[in-house]
């Protein structure tokens, strides 16, 4: 299977061509269609040509042969949360895309409970879907106040689940600057002071 990985690497980065690439692989794949290493060669190639759907299907099949491997379903969540920030889709996609998402991370953190990047994105997709239903609240006439008031209990919900989250993504990357904001965003709206005042000494001692 090496074989077909090497000679389709050459046509992708030495030749730039894509098509010829991938029919190597789609060789290669048909011939050793469990073998890992040339499926993820494969699923780059889609990362890099943005076919998303494909390199979902790749990766999925992926998770299937190797259900111990962190980094493949950080990788499904990743391409997942990509649907989830493309204004171009329809909400019921991006609604979809965003639960598939979580799961794919959750399962990521499951097998490897230190790996900052999927507790670092379950924050932020949290915080996002909280950000969303504060402008929509914030957009309410001001005679809709059950409403208004609905809708600002289902954000603070948002920001409650993904705290422990960005917690731990803050123990294993104390310097990072987007998980401090993020924190002090969420620890401001809980009203938790105490904590937003120490992660605004961490600010400021950046």
């Amino acid at each position: 299977s090496g074989v077909y990985s090497s000679l389709a690497n050459i046509y992708y980065e030495k030749d730039k061509d894509v098509e010829k690439a991938m029919q190597v692989y789609a060789l290669g794949r048909e011939r050793f269609p469990n073998d890992l290493n040339l499926l993820l060669m494969e699923t780059n190639l889609f990362l890099g040509e943005s076919m998303t759907e494909e390199a979902l299907e790749n990766l999925q099949q992926a998770a299937r042969i190797d259900t111990t491997n962190p980094t493949i379903f950080f990788a499904i969540g990743a391409k997942y949360n990509e649907v989830v920030d493309d204004t171009t889709k329809t909400d019921e996609m991006r609604q979809d895309a965003f639960e598939k998402a979580i799961i794919a991370y959750l399962k990521s953190i499951s097998l490897k409970p230190d790996y900052f990047d999927p507790n670092y994105n379950i924050g932020a997709l949290y915080v996002n879907k909280a950000s969303t239903v504060i402008s929509s609240a914030n957009e309410l006439p001001i005679e809709e106040q059950k409403k208004y008031d609905a809708l600002m209990e289902e954000a603070n919900t948002y920001l409650e689940t993904c705290l422990p989250y960005l917690e731990k993504a803050h123990e294993l990357q104390p310097e990072d600057i987007s998980t401090l904001v993020s924190l002090k965003e969420i620890y401001t709206r809980l009203g938790m002071l105490e904590k937003m005042k120490e992660i605004d000494a961490k600010l400021e001692s950046q």
